[in-house]
């Protein structure tokens, strides 16, 4: 007996204890809800108050298991209303999926523990699943298993379980036996059918019927007798008029009639007459018909019949192209609707580009370049004279938004030339030969109107490297559209300097990939110049803020300066939609022009983004955010005032979400001549107010720093690592082993495919160098480094303390504060002030004699607006 006990697992469904009776998990939980749904009765059970209840009422476990026979005779006998009978009692056949879902509520549960359990016994007669059809957390089973010796009432053969997806896929690969799987029954959505009849009408009473009824009997006779006296006097009427016409106005009008009907067929006779003998037998009609029939003119209509055919198809071609034309439509544009091959360049033959030299600005190296193409264009005798040959081609590269369109419309703009414009992406088509075809048109054009300009915006489209076949296995890369691109770029090779060059044609392209083009192209004699524009400097940003300052309506408060310095790198597009963005948000703020403030928020959208209103930090969040930007840009104004540092200054704190960032700190950037050769103190100290974050949080909050300047961390052991391995500043460490410096690996365009990278692959080395514990030493170091930094950042913290808090607590109280603020601050608050008396003020977080200023500021812009 115990050897069967232990190779048959038991099959008896548990059971639970309650009160001194035993229930399965269903019962138990049947159980539960009763006693929940009754709590009064489970009161009085409990209080054995029999008095008040009765033992039928009382007594849930005797009745929730106690069951008494009920006959169907006896219900129907008793009970004479309405029936109902579930579909049940007339066994209704259920699908497969009905079926497993109606067994995973009745069957009892089984344990992942136990089912391991049965299969190590080979006691797993079949499982049963349905297909999985979506990521589901969770997979029901119902598992079959085999009976075992002992008393079958007891035994439970079936049983349900639950898995989650894990355990459902451990399962099915570890059970390899017998398995039936329930494919899932797709059913279409019908709409419901109406109901009938319908409720409204059902609701409409029998007597309101009856008068619906007699009403419409009574409109009916009404419309009846009405409709009789109409029609009599319409008969009446007619009758009238009929006698009216017959008897007295037709004797009257007869003879007339007679006199004018004669008359009319006497002309017609006499001419019809004249007629006959023109057209009759041997008149016009017969010599017409002897020419046609023997003169050959009927072969000759035959032979036209398919040409006339063609030659109206043509016509309804070129009806349909005119009737699409563009607004700037050319007589010499319609050949565009007849031959598909020709180029459409957006022509400008009068040079009026609207663009010159003076709505250019930030790029005056690129303009003096191209002064000397205007001069040729606008006197190419005299080069002709001298014997010079001026530039053919000439290549713009540079980034986008720098202005590279916009210096070739200026070049046409400048010398009133026509000006030829299209895309590289225009030339390729699919029908083969399209693109050297529509080469050669533009070409074309452009020398029968010489001098012009011709300007092929992304070049890069047109004019990419040529592969061909090296090898078996780039055969399928060379296609018939490679061919056809490096057809076209031929047919632009031969017009820049074949045989057939034209003179004065001045050839433009501009691209930002100028790596991707062909070396045939390159080479002097189709681009003699290539000319880099890069993003404008300081100057640039200014000039190009000023052109576009122009076209809008900018306040005189607005200090364009500052705009220039602070945004290096932007291009000229950038700088034109700052003013356009800052244009909306003052229309947005009903001001009457561009106040500072839209500046500042033009800025804010354009490099972060939009305020975010939908996220909203709690009071903790935003002391550790205002804290942490407080103690950088403090650390950056007392490192300016009391050790001399030549690092940039705090312009504005905002503690505002915006975009993805929760706060922002906008430095003043200092001259670009302050970045070219720094030195190490300047770098020490920008060090330190990267640190500052952590530092301020160390003061205030003591210890317990948080991750808010995880992100100045960052930064800040770069530019360690910088300071001791780049650029070798910190008691100089030489770097052993490494290759030399004329030895450079070829560069990879594109992104790089390692995602770690390595301290060798940063410092552009080739071999492995022979110090191989060269990331150990410059880590070691580096965290000295930043562990010294922090100490002195601490320090000085730590003696302005007390404006360090009072800072914070402006900055949660008005969110957003500038650089005035906090050389206020300082000053008011010294060094070795103790904190004590910012709390014990009144409103820590207002500034009033500063607002006081601020106030008389603001009054003074407005006049200066009004007036």
């Amino acid at each position: 007996m115990t050897r069967v006990l232990r190779e048959n697992p038991s099959q008896v469904e548990p059971k639970y204890l309650v009160g001194n009776r035993l229930y399965t998990l269903k019962e138990k939980d049947s159980l539960s809800e009763k006693r929940f749904d009754n709590p009064v009765f489970e009161i009085l059970r409990r209080l054995n108050l029999k008095a008040l209840v009765g033992r039928k009422e009382i007594d849930i476990d005797s009745n929730s298991v106690k069951s008494e026979g009920v006959y169907l005779n006896d219900i129907l006998r008793e009970y004479k209303g309405k029936l109902y009978v579930p579909e049940q009692v007339f066994g209704i056949n259920l699908s497969e999926e009905e079926e497993f879902n109606r067994n995973l509520k009745e069957l009892p549960k089984l344990s992942y523990v136990d089912f391991q359990k049965y299969l190590k016994s080979d006691k797993i007669k079949l499982m049963t699943f349905t297909e999985n059809s979506g990521n589901y957390a969770y997979r029901d089973f119902v598992v079959d298993l085999k009976e075992i010796p002992g008393e079958k009432s007891l035994h439970k053969t079936k049983w349900a379980m639950k898995l989650d997806r894990d355990q459902a896929q451990a399962l099915l690969g570890e059970y390899q036996g017998p398995r039936y799987e329930i494919e899932k029954q797709m059913m279409s959505y019908v709409g419901k059918l109406p109901e009938y009849p319908h409720p409204v009408a059902s609701k409409i009473s029998s007597r309101m019927m009856v008068e619906l009824g007699v009403l419409t009997a009574a409109m009916a006779a009404a419309a009846v007798v009405v409709g009789g006296f109409l029609a009599s006097a319409i008969f009446a009427a007619t009758s009238f008029v009929f006698a009216a016409a017959v008897y007295v106005i037709w004797p009257i009008a007869k003879p007339f009639l007679k006199l004018f009907f004669s008359l009319v067929f006497g002309v017609l006779e006499r001419a019809w007459d004249n007629l006959a003998d023109i057209f009759g037998d041997g008149g016009i009609f017969s010599k017409m018909y002897e020419v046609y029939t023997f003169g050959g003119v009927s072969a000759s209509l035959e032979m036209l019949k398919p040409i006339m055919l063609v030659f109206l198809t043509m016509v309804l071609l070129v009806r349909f192209t005119l009737s699409r034309r563009p607004k700037n439509f050319r007589k010499w544009d319609i050949w565009q609707g007849i031959e598909f091959s020709q180029s459409k360049p957006q022509a400008r033959v009068d040079g009026s580009t609207g663009v010159t030299f003076n709505d250019v600005a930030g790029i005056e190296e690129a303009v003096e370049e191209l002064q000397e193409l205007v001069r040729y264009l606008k006197n190419p005798e005299l080069f002709d004279k001298m014997g010079i040959k001026p530039p053919h081609g000439v290549l713009l590269e540079g980034p986008p938004g720098c202005g590279k369109t916009l210096v070739a419309k200026a070049i046409a703009g400048e010398a009133g030339v026509p000006f030829y414009q299209m895309a590289g992406s225009e030339f390729v088509e699919v029908l083969v030969g399209v693109g050297s075809a529509r080469i050669r048109d533009l070409f074309k054009r452009a020398k029968v109107n010489k001098p012009s300009v011709i300007f092929i915006d992304e070049i890069d489209a047109l004019a990419t490297r040529r592969q061909g076949i090296f090898r078996e296995t780039t055969d399928h890369l060379y296609n018939a559209a490679t061919q056809e691109r490096e057809t076209t770029l031929n047919q632009l090779l031969i017009e820049l300097d074949g045989f057939d060059t034209g003179k004065g044609v001045i050839f433009l392209g501009a691209t930002n990939r100028r790596d991707l083009l062909d070396p045939a192209l390159l080479r002097p004699g189709r681009f003699d110049r290539k000319i880099r524009i890069r993003p404008p400097n300081a100057k640039g940003r200014l000039e190009i803020l000023k052109v576009h300052g122009h076209k809008v309506k900018l306040s005189d408060t607005v200090d364009l300066t500052s705009y220039a310095n602070n945004l290096p790198g932007w291009s000229g597009a950038k700088l034109a939609q700052l003013l356009q963005e800052a244009a909306l948000v003052a229309v947005r703020k009903r001001h009457n022009a561009i106040l500072q403030e839209d500046m500042d928020d033009a800025v804010d959208r354009l490099t972060v983004g939009p305020k975010r209103v939908g996220i909203k930090l709690g009071h903790q969040g935003q002391c550790r955010r205002a804290t942490t930007e407080v103690g950088t840009a403090l650390t950056a104004h007392l490192l300016r005032r009391f050790e001399n540092a030549n690092i940039e200054r705090c312009d504005r704190i905002s503690i505002n979400p915006r975009g993805q960032t929760l706060s922002q700190v906008v430095f003043h950037r200092l001259d670009d001549d302050a970045y070219m050769f720094e030195r190490r103190p300047q770098l020490l100290h920008r060090l330190q107010v990267l640190l500052g974050g952590r530092a301020a949080e160390e003061v205030i909050f003591g210890r317990d720093t948080s991750k808010a300047s995880v992100n100045y961390l960052a930064d800040a052991s770069w530019l360690a690592r910088k300071i001791i391995t780049i650029w070798n500043l910190d008691n100089p460490m030489v770097v052993h082993g490494e290759p030399a410096p004329w030895r450079k690996r070829a560069k990879f365009v594109g992104p790089r495919l390692d995602f770690e990278g390595s301290l060798y692959d940063d410092y552009d080395l080739i071999e492995t160098p022979v110090n191989f514990k060269l990331d150990d030493d410059v880590a070691k170091r580096t965290e000295e480094l930043i562990h010294n930094m922090y100490g002195k950042t601490v320090d000085l913290l730590r003696q302005h303390s007390a404006a360090l808090l009072k800072t914070v607590k402006v900055l949660l109280n008005q969110k957003e504060i500038h650089g005035d603020d906090i050389e206020f601050i300082i000053d008011n608050y010294p060094p070795q002030t103790p904190t004590s008396l910012v709390l014990e003020e009144r409103d820590p977080g207002r500034l009033p004699f500063f607002e006081q200023k601020q106030a008389e500021l603001d009054e003074v812009e407005y006049s200066l607006l009004s007036s």
